[in-house]
């Protein structure tokens, strides 16, 4: 994983290289880039804007770096000396000069997950202890695992770290798996995180827990073979404190993929375009530390319903049904008062879309299976969960004796989880029996046990 680190050198902008400022780069994963400079890049202090795009620099340990969105947070003149600035910088590139933000691309990208090896689930190591106390540690690497997609190709491949130590008490050795992405088209930043996005996203949902990204590095066409750029940027609170967890209480691990894990993956990524808003409010849920329950709740909510939108037909009469009834309708409005019709007509074009307690009932009668196998029942949990929906959007003192106490409303939310689990499973190609054990590790996890 990152650690702390400063970054000593000369720091310039790439319009002006002759004007170089001394300063220091200072890392930490957990609260970000900050750069402290002995003096600004404009001549007047006065004239100092608040952003800078991009502003380039080289260690004294001769490292190029490329600073990525640089928020200028304090100009100081001392009443003696030159002027002094510091700035919070956004993305930090280690190992290569990007004179222009339309430069930054990549054609390869290298990241290392949290809870990868887990995930992965490879005994790398193997340790044979003989009689006369001579310990034997093999390590055994695993074979790559390659994709081919149409955008790009996946190979997981993992590397050994050790040191000797000092020969007579300890010797460390250590093995991470790294997912390398080559691209056959050149990507900028934010296209190359969205696709890492969703490669988090997949295995997420497989550990059944939010993973972060522990290592981030990538490469241009024109760099040196033995050369990486390495990314810096400010980690999420949840990376590196969260226990370590087993296989047995993972989701799916990638053994019960192994067979065709292209299969699943493909038809994850296939789907973004249809079901990108579900996979953005479901993990949203996951990867946001301690939501209030009822932002949780509605997130939920929000999410199955935006699923019924993208997956089932949403009209209640065919749609040239309607369009006769509307114009029969739309006459009667017409004979109102003025002050009436735009009222009336607002509310017209959404006659036909089906109430939330009528997707709610279709969308669980297509996944009984799964509602029965939990003994819930699906008029009731439907009615449930639009109840709640109503009162806690609206706060509606007509609707509080019917919605669940916000006490309960965890429960509820995991309900609507449990079940959106079993949704994303059959999306990617999971069969019924599949998914049922799945959702049930998931269920019977020790944090799940302390909410249910």
């Amino acid at each position: 994983m990152q650690e702390n680190r400063e970054y000593v050198g000369w720091w310039w902008l790439p319009e002006d290289p002759a004007r170089q400022v001394p300063g220091e780069l200072s890392y930490d994963p957990s609260k970000g880039l900050f750069l402290k400079l002995n003096g600004i890049f404009e001549e007047d202090p006065n004239s100092v804007p608040s952003y800078y795009r991009i502003v380039l620099g080289k260690s004294h340990r001769g490292d190029p770096l490329t600073l990525y969105n640089c928020f200028v947070t304090r100009v100081g003149v001392p009443s003696r000396g030159y002027p002094i600035s510091t700035y919070y910088i956004g993305v930090a590139f280690v190992g290569y000069h990007f004179n222009k933000p339309e430069d930054i691309r990549f054609s390869n990208l290298t990241v290392r997950f949290e809870y990868l090896e887990e995930w992965l689930g490879f005994h790398v190591f193997h340790y044979e202890h003989g009689l006369d106390e001579k310990l034997t540690i093999t390590y055994k690497k695993p074979e790559p695992i390659k994709m081919e997609f149409d955008l790009f190709d996946i190979r997981i491949n993992y590397y050994l770290e050790y040191t000797m130590g000092d020969g007579w008490r300890e010797g460390r050795m250590s093995s991470q798996a790294y997912l390398s992405i080559d691209l056959k088209n050149d990507l900028s930043l934010d296209d190359a995180y969205y696709i890492i996005n969703h490669l988090r996203n997949f295995i997420t949902l497989g550990i059944g827990k939010p993973i972060g990204i522990l290592e981030f590095e990538g490469r241009t066409r024109n760099l040196e073979e033995h050369k990486r750029i390495e990314i810096l940027f400010q980690k999420p609170q949840y990376i590196g404190d969260q226990p370590r967890i087993n296989p047995w209480d993972m989701v799916f691990p990638f053994n019960s993929i192994s067979k065709n894990p292209k299969y699943f993956l493909d038809n994850w990524l296939g789907k973004v375009n249809r079901l990108e808003p579900i996979y953005d409010l479901f993990f949203a849920t996951l990867y946001i530390p301690n939501l209030f329950p009822v932002h949780e709740f509605l997130s939920l909510a929000q999410t199955i319903e935006a699923y019924h939108s993208r997956t089932f037909s949403n009209n209640i009469l065919p749609v040239d049904n309607f369009k006769r009834l509307r114009e029969d309708i739309a006459g009667k409005i017409d004979k109102l008062s003025k002050e009436y019709r735009s009222h009336f007509y607002a509310r017209l074009d959404y006659m036909n879309e089906k109430t939330l307690r009528s997707r709610l009932i279709e969308l669980l009668t297509k996944y009984d299976f799964l509602i029965k196998g939990f003994g819930y029942n699906i008029e009731g949990l439907a009615n449930q969960v639009v109840d709640a929906r109503n009162y806690y959007t609206h706060y509606s003192d007509a609707l509080k004796d019917r919605a669940v106490d916000i006490k309960d409303l965890p429960i509820l939310a995991q309900k609507l989880r449990f079940i959106l689990l079993g949704i994303l499973l059959n999306e990617i190609g999971f069969n019924e029996e599949q998914i049922i054990a799945c959702v049930y590790r998931y269920k019977n996890r020790s944090e799940i046990r302390r909410v249910i």
